[in-house]
């Protein structure tokens, strides 16, 4: 809880999606003061992400995967098909985790659920500062950070971790510059129901707009998470209501 103003921390997180719940923990562990700025979103919109080597190591390593392990689906296959509708079709092929003496590359899990986990084990730590409030401010001086919450709350740090996003208004005061630049295409999300069961198995068909992804969640029933970038008008066509 924020008491004093402006309150002092070592750290100061800009961001509180996965990233930057994950950093604030990981560092609340290396035994900084910390403080996590932003707005916790625990929605469900069928979004998943697939966490793989690297990323279960730090969350074995700080101790959160109990909390995803039976919420995660293991991504055991990955199988590839070629739905270009070529004349000359490569064969469809499929890598097995088993075969580079691993259960599973990854485990793939709700965007919701494990941000509801870590905003969870955030809250629990007494030296992390969980602030449910955007930054609306912030100043660079030559030894620390000031920054403006949008609730009128004050916080100085001498360091800033950047998460909140890729218009990072964290970023942009620090004056790093940062290229964007847009494609021709959108990418559409979806929960689908199919079937057959998925056998933790990940499917990418490779077509000619981009590769269509069916990924296992841990849900209930047969079901998977679906990724498709499409040329923009494709996406709006496949969005639209019918």
């Amino acid at each position: 809880m924020i008491e004093v103003d402006p309150f002092h921390v070592d750290i100061l997180v800009a961001g509180a999606g996965a990233a930057g719940l994950s950093a604030a923990i990981a560092l609340d562990q290396a035994g900084f003061s910390v403080a996590c700025a932003g707005l916790v979103d625990r929605r469900a919109n069928g979004r998943t992400v697939a966490l793989f080597e690297a990323s279960l190591r730090l969350y074995k390593s700080l101790g959160l995967w109990p909390r995803f392990r039976d919420k995660a689906a293991a991504l055991e296959k990955i199988a590839m098909v070629d739905a270009t509708n070529a004349r000359f079709r490569a064969p469809s092929v499929s890598f097995a985790a088993s075969e580079i003496g691993l259960s599973a590359f990854g485990a793939n899990i709700e965007n919701n659920v494990l941000v509801d986990g870590l905003a969870e084990a955030a809250a629990a730590r007494s030296g992390l500062a969980l602030c449910q409030s955007l930054i609306e401010d912030i100043r660079f001086d030559d030894d620390d950070v000031r920054a403006t919450l949008a609730d009128g709350r004050r916080i100085k740090a001498k360091l800033v971790v950047a998460a909140d996003g890729r218009g990072s208004l964290a970023r942009t005061r620090a004056n790093i510059d940062a290229r964007s630049w847009t494609y021709p295409q959108v990418a559409l999300t979806a929960l689908l129901a199919h079937a057959k069961p998925h056998r933790n198995i990940s499917t990418e068909f490779h077509t000619r707009s981009g590769p269509c992804t069916l990924v296992p969640p841990a849900l209930a029933g047969r079901k998977a998470s679906s990724f498709e970038p499409c040329v923009a008008d494709v996406g709006r066509r496949r969005r639209a209501p019918t």
